[in-house]
């Protein structure tokens, strides 16, 4: 295999392949893409870098001032009052708590608008202006004096604050890949206003009676003030998308929107699609997330207002009361990290551990991962924050001023919005659930067609293959998979009859749905064919069984690999011109050719026989789930063997393997234990260079028992033919091995993990190539062992297998025929 390394690569000019009367159904970013040469992706390290780059420059500007000072313009409400505003704005009844309530309705007001604005200009800029316009509302706060001054700045602040949930999802949405966005989610939307604002609070608190304004006056001047210094400097530099952005070169710009490709999510369309907006208005995610905020806003509003009212009304001064308000803030904050990071590396945003902050945070990241087209997710958003406005407008008239200071219709209400909150997130989960059973993966486009097809401003229900987040990696065993059964019902609808009553009432069992057996020779024929068709060159026999590889030592002392020996002599070498790889994918007999393998991986070996069966016995057994006892092994269904390919419905043997077996059926019983190894050395355990074809007598006493408990009586007897050991690579941690092999030039070994190898079959491929194009292997778990510990942990028992590991070499067994195979059998 010769792979061509790009040293570095420029970007350049390519010719557009989107039409341009399609263009307004394109996202932004695959126009940005066409319009360059799309780079091989980003090396593990590099990425980081690039990653931290932007989490320092990016989070900064868009948490401060958006999110956290535009809450302290609103929280500030509560430690105002305890600083005078009641007083010298002569305020009775239920005014004070309708000043809660009226920003939230100025927000319902200027939703709308603020959305249709969003979606029509940068969206950067207009989060900016209107921080400009909230900051100037909290300036204007000192100049009130009654009731009514107070509620018309409230409400306009609140026009300007309802671009803040939306604006902000949409911009991490359109930076950060689903998986980074939840714990980002937690740093911008933090609610560390509320320590910010005790902390400010308590700095005016230190002011002089004798100054000649009132305490809370000097509050709303400093708050406003810093937050319309800092919008101006987010109005110059912080950028609505990754194309955008001015700390970015044109080549990281590349390389971030090429990664954000499979959030299949987009990040910018200005075309308003009346279809999107009315899907979103049909979606069931949508009312459920918005019955969600309001519900989880409820307490929110109440407390926003009367957080420190409540403290002093404890005892403290006002002083005291505003220190005391921070906690709340800084366990919010820390709590919406916690969960949020939690959500993100489990894939299960399900398990939220409830905290007062964390699923709101959790809540808004599901609606950024789970919506896709840009006017559904602009007018989803725009829901999400009326739901928000909702609820914290109706949170303060839950506190009762004929209530104070208990305040019990508030503690009520906050209780039963919580539960509510429980309720609707349980609701939101079974419906993605049920829509992810139902998602059959397509085929797609590869490479860069596949990158440009992500960014199509498609919704999720639109793209048929979209998988909502919930588990963004797959179990072993998917919900509903497993499933536990009497034995004698789980094979009620197959067959023999006779086999389904051998099993009493007692008998349990777990039925897998999933579950099922790869026909491997089948997979190995069909592989090689299509390998060919691609130009692949194949060597067979003598010619091809290799005994060493040849290699130099290059000046930096590193093993460049030239060629191949095979036994008959013959050298393999590499063409004179270009890179070269050399991959090994030896499974056991990996350490014989390359001894450094040794450390990593361990030669396992389990027992394999098969029962002869005429046809009318096959007959019986067809379409049989895999039966398999966990203390003694398993079997299968049995196949008919032949030497021929092209044979259906059949196990392909080698023909010396098939002699006296062609046209007969066969059923496979494989013993289950820990295996068996062998040490050739200290440390070094590799396959023996014959095969063996007997099973030690511990084994065939295994699967004698295993036919008795399992089988009809009339195989009791039946004789085990094509007895062998069977060989594979292993590892301890149930880990596969793909990477480079230190000291070599392009050396790579790929293997390990015997226990979950096969059924990754098609996917093996696209590993190693990752791992080329990459240069190094971005999964730590694969990556080559390099710790003292970790070279002869491979050697250690695998905990899910039972039994104990044992050396071939030391154990007897029975009559052992050890018959040395040819080198055209191996091959």
């Amino acid at each position: 295999m010769d792979i061509l390394k790009a040293e570095t690569p420029q970007v350049t000019a390519a010719t557009p392949s989107i039409r341009a009367e399609d263009a307004k159904d394109i996202d932004r970013a695959a126009l940005f893409l066409e319009q360059t040469e799309l780079l091989a992706p980003l090396s593990a390290k590099a990425e980081k870098r690039l990653k931290t780059k932007i989490d320092l420059i990016l989070l900064p500007m868009a948490s401060f001032n958006l999110p956290t000072l535009g809450a302290v313009d609103k929280v500030a409400l509560s430690t105002a009052a305890i600083y005078g505003l009641v007083d010298d704005n002569n305020l009775y009844g239920q005014q004070y708590s309708w000043l809660g309530s009226i920003l939230s309705l100025g927000a319902l007001v200027g939703m709308l608008p603020s959305s249709a604005l969003l979606h029509k200009f940068n969206s950067a800029k207009y989060l900016s202006f209107c921080s400009m316009g909230w900051s100037t509302m909290a300036l204007l706060m000192p100049a009130c004096s009654n009731w009514a001054g107070l509620m018309v700045v409230r409400f306009l602040m609140g026009c300007f604050e309802a671009i803040i949930v939306p604006g902000i999802s949409l911009l991490i949405a359109g930076w950060y890949q689903k998986s980074e966005q939840p714990p980002r989610n937690a740093l911008v939307f933090a609610a560390a206003s509320s320590a910010v604002n005790g902390f400010l609070s308590w700095v005016v608190g230190h002011i002089p009676d004798s100054a000649p304004l009132s305490i809370w006056q000097y509050l709303y001047l400093l708050v406003g003030s810093i937050s319309m210094i800092w919008s101006g400097f987010v109005f110059i530099f912080l950028p609505a998308t990754p194309m955008d952005a001015l700390f970015l070169s044109k080549e990281e710009k590349v390389q971030w929107v090429r990664r954000l490709a499979p959030n299949k999510t987009g990040i910018v369309n200005k075309t308003w699609k009346w279809d999107q907006a009315i899907e979103a208005l049909i979606d069931p995610k949508t009312w459920i997330i918005f019955f969600f905020n309001i519900a989880i806003n409820i307490p929110n509003g109440g407390l926003i207002t009367f957080n420190a009212i409540i403290i002093k009304n404890l005892g403290f001064t006002s002083v005291q009361s505003s220190l005391l308000s921070m906690p709340t803030g800084i366990i919010s904050t820390i709590a919406a990290f916690i969960f949020s990071t939690i959500g993100a590396k489990w894939n299960d945003r399900r398990c939220l551990g409830y905290t007062y902050f964390g699923p709101y945070v959790v809540g808004i990241s599901l609606a950024q991962a789970n919506t896709a087209g840009h006017t559904k997710k602009n007018l989803s958003f725009a829901i999400l924050y009326i739901g928000y406005a909702v609820g914290n407008l109706i949170g303060p008239q839950t506190f009762r001023a004929n209530q104070a200071p208990a305040y019990t219709g508030g503690v009520v209400a906050m209780l039963v919005s919580y539960c509510v909150c429980i309720g609707l997130i349980i609701a939101y989960w079974s419906f993605c659930a049920h829509h992810n059973r139902k998602v059959v993966p397509l085929s797609v486009p590869f490479g860069e067609d596949a990158i440009i097809e992500n960014f199509k401003d498609a919704t999720d229900w639109k793209q048929k293959d979209f998988r909502y987040t919930l588990r963004d990696q797959p179990r072993w065993f998917p919900e509903g998979s497993l499933e536990e059964i009497g034995v004698h019902d789980g094979v009620s609808n197959s067959r023999p009859r006779k086999y389904q009553q051998r099993f009493g009432s007692e008998w349990k069992g777990y039925l897998s749905s999933y579950g099922g057996y790869a026909m491997a020779s089948q997979a190995m024929l069909a592989a090689y064919e299509k390998c060919v068709n691609l130009g692949v060159k194949f060597e067979f026999g003598k010619n091809g069984h290799i005994t060493e590889l040849e290699n130099l030592l290059d000046a930096s002392e590193s093993r460049n690999i030239i060629g191949i020996k095979a036994i008959n002599g013959t050298v393999h070498r590499h063409p004179a011109e270009g890179p070269h790889v050399t991959i090994l994918s030896l499974g056991a007999h990996l350490a014989r050719i390359l001894p450094i393998a040794g450390g990593q991986i361990t030669a396992k070996a389990w027992s394999v026989a098969h029962i002869e069966l005429d046809e009318a016995e096959a007959e019986e057994f067809k379409e049989m789930p895999v039966m398999n006892f966990t203390e003694l092994g398993f079997w299968m269904e049995p196949l008919w063997v032949s030497s021929d390919p092209s044979s259906p419905e059949k196990v392909t043997l080698p023909e010396e393997h098939s002699i006296g077996l062609e046209g007969k059926y066969l059923l496979k019983l494989a013993a289950h234990g820990a295996g068996w190894t062998n040490f050739e050395g200290k440390n070094i355990s590799i396959a023996p260079p014959h095969q063996i074809l007997e099973i030690p007598l511990d084994d065939e006493r295994k699967l004698r028992e295993l036919v008795q408990v399992s089988l009809p009586p009339n195989l009791h007897s039946r004789s085990f033919v094509r007895k062998s050991i069977c060989w594979c690579a292993d590892t301890s941690d149930s880990e596969y091995v793909v990477d480079f092999v230190p000291g070599y030039v392009d050396l790579v070994l790929a293997g390990a993990d015997s226990g979950h190898a096969f059924k990754m079959f098609p996917l093996a491929g696209e590993w190693t190539k990752e791992l080329l194009i990459y240069g190094e292997q971005k999964e730590k778990r694969w990556r080559w062992k390099s710790s003292k510990a970790s070279i002869t942990a491979h050697q250690e028992p695998i905990k899910w297998r039972s039994g104990e590991l044992r050396d071939i070499g030391e154990t007897k067994i029975g009559q052992m025929n050890q018959k040395r195979v040819e080198p055209s059998a191996l091959s």
